[in-house]
């Protein structure tokens, strides 16, 4: 959601299960919490590069990472882990981070 209440129309909409890894398809998962974010770097790293990710594109890929994770730890339920969960369809990475936060 942008600043002006909209949702911008790449994000997916709510129910939208194309997402989802598909059947069988191994899912990296790991629950953090805000000292944990050297590790959820260093797993989202390895998770990119096991994926086939360019080294070139790493560098930008984990600035985003860390800040949806950062936001997840900062913003979401104050005693509850966020998760992050990765998984390739095709050629595309998949990377799902939730938290126990409310808006």
């Amino acid at each position: 959601m942008n600043e002006d209440g909209v949702r911008p129309a790449r994000f997916l909409a709510s129910g939208d299960r194309s997402r989802l890894p598909p059947a069988g398809a191994p899912v990296a998962e790991l629950a953090f919490c805000l000292p944990d974010l050297p590790d959820v770097r260093d797993f989202a790293a390895v998770q990119a590069v096991q994926g086939g990710m360019a080294r070139e594109r790493l560098a930008d890929f984990l600035v985003a990472v860390n800040e949806v994770a950062t936001n997840a730890v900062t913003h979401g339920h104050p005693t509850a882990k966020a998760v992050m969960r990765i998984w390739s369809t095709g050629r595309t990475l998949v990377v799902e981070v939730h938290d126990e936060g409310r808006w």
